[in-house]
């Protein structure tokens, strides 16, 4: 156990590295490396530290899903198709005949109109 989860000190951004530092400092010394090649077999090599067995493909050992689906969906996961309505030639046609007309009673504004306060 390091001195920060002893004292239960909070680990913070500002204090992160000094107690990363500490905690890497006391769990990478040489002797617990060696160790740890020791027993995985890496150096000195041994290859019968890990059985054949765990070499072996896995066995199914069930026959149900581990997440078994519900029989039937809530009506609000089924997604249902958006109809748009799709306008006719005489609707077309009013709405651009309006749009036309508003653009030609439309006042006219100048560049000096246009131009607004800067806000601060």
């Amino acid at each position: 156990m390091t001195l920060a989860s002893q004292s239960l000190i909070a680990i913070r951004k500002d204090n992160l590295l000094v107690h990363y530092h500490t905690a890497r400092s006391s769990a990478f010394k040489p002797t617990t490396i060696q160790s740890a090649f020791r027993k995985t077999g890496i150096w000195p090599l041994d290859r019968h530290v890990i059985p054949l067995s765990s070499f072996e493909l896995s066995k199914n050992t069930t026959i149900q899903a581990a997440q078994p689906l519900p029989a039937h969906l809530p009506s609000i996961l089924i997604p249902t198709p958006i109809q748009t309505p799709t306008p006719s030639v005489a609707e077309v046609t009013t709405l651009h005949r309006d749009a036309e007309e508003n653009l030609e009673t439309a006042p006219v504004v100048s560049d000096s109109e246009e131009a607004e306060e800067p806000m601060e």
